[in-house]
């Protein structure tokens, strides 16, 4: 690399704050101090390449120069090197929710976005680059390569491939993991702008996905959205299968010669009243008695 030919300062005083340097392809490289990185401690400098060959390169260089320092005077600047994995990281954990939909978030992120995007400095993440990982998700779950011979497995453990192990067909995400990846990354980029990672929100993205201000371990029920007493309507037919189920579970304590409570649980993974089944084993637990209205046994906390 040769050295710099041209530099600019503020005041005969203070060093040179910017400069362009001509490299060895005959390019014309732009820099401009504008910080210490708070996050690795160096200094960060913002840069612009002149491409060789481009007319009136020198005068462009010095524009581009011109551009830089002015960013810098006006903070309209990115002040960290930070990439959008770093952002993310940092995001999540200030995000105010429960800890099982940070979890989910952090998955989706770990799946879908970082290992496309998540390398890259935040600040030169664009609407395009953001498009392409929009259109990933739609194309394919898993993000296959498209080549032949894949195959969608019926269990990710160990197994004998049967009938069920068919050949792999490309589906899009469900439009509510997609929303849930479109609220991550705006909420990143609007604090990222906040915390001078970058000076632009490039999601042209909704907010759309809920949030719960509950906390609290896996298993456990979030807060309703307007903080109210929940309430459960039950059809007939679930009725029906409740009266069933308490039927079934008073014949099996009265012959183990246990009493069954009235602070019982519905579905609960012993007789201790404490040990409520988590929401997501509710319906896989009633199919299992027989029962075909699990759907609207969402939210029962207690049977009786």
């Amino acid at each position: 690399m040769r050295p710099s030919f041209r530099s600019m300062t503020r005041t005969s005083r203070r060093r040179p704050q910017g400069g362009i340097e001509e490299l060895p392809s005959g390019s014309l490289r732009v820099y401009a101090y504008s910080n210490i990185d708070p996050l690795s401690g160096k200094k960060h400098y913002l840069r612009e390449l002149i491409p060789a060959g481009t007319p009136n390169a020198e005068k462009e260089a010095e524009k581009a120069l011109r551009r830089l320092l002015s960013q810098i005077d006006e903070r309209r600047h990115p002040t960290t090197n930070a990439t959008l994995d770093q952002l993310l990281d940092r995001y999540l954990e200030t995000l105010d929710v429960a800890e099982t939909t940070r979890m989910m978030y952090a998955k989706y992120c770990t799946k879908h976005v970082r290992p496309f995007v998540g390398r890259l400095e935040a600040s030169s993440v664009d609407v395009e680059a953001l498009d392409s990982v929009d259109a990933e998700l739609r194309r394919c779950r898993i993000h296959c390569d498209r080549s032949r011979g894949l195959v969608d497995h019926r269990t990710p453990r160990p197994h004998q491939c049967d009938s069920r192990c068919r050949p792999h067909r490309c589906n899009s995400l469900s439009s509510t993991t997609i929303r849930h990846i479109h609220f991550v990354l705006r909420g990143a980029f609007e604090k990222g702008v906040r915390w001078r990672c970058t000076w632009i929100c490039p999601t042209p993205f909704s907010r759309s996905a809920a949030r719960s201000r509950s906390t609290g371990r896996s298993g456990s029920r979030k807060d309703t959205k307007t903080h109210q007493q929940r309430r459960v309507a039950l059809d007939p037919e679930t009725v029906t299968a409740l009266t069933e189920h308490l039927e079934r579970c008073t014949a099996r304590c009265e012959a183990l010669g246990v009493p069954l409570t009235r602070d019982a649980f519905v579905l609960q993974n012993s007789s201790q009243p404490a040990s409520m089944c988590g929401p997501s084993r509710v319906g896989s637990g009633m199919v299992g008695e027989g029962g075909d209205h699990a759907p609207g046994l969402r939210g029962v906390g207690g049977g009786g």
